[in-house]
């Protein structure tokens, strides 16, 4: 089990992965890469969950 089906399991996911917006389109070459979403949700819970800042 990754950290990320640590803090963000699968039963959490598909219901919040529907709330998300789609990824806006970038330009050919312009910007960085998009980071994955369900690694950015679970970044989130555990900064709520263990107070980590």
């Amino acid at each position: 089990m990754s950290d990320v089906e640590k803090w963000c399991p699968e039963s959490l996911w598909l219901l919040a992965y529907p709330l998300l917006p789609d990824a806006p389109q970038r330009h050919q070459g312009g910007g960085r890469r998009r980071l994955d979403d369900r690694a950015v949700m679970a970044t989130i819970l555990f900064v709520l969950q263990t107070g980590c800042a």
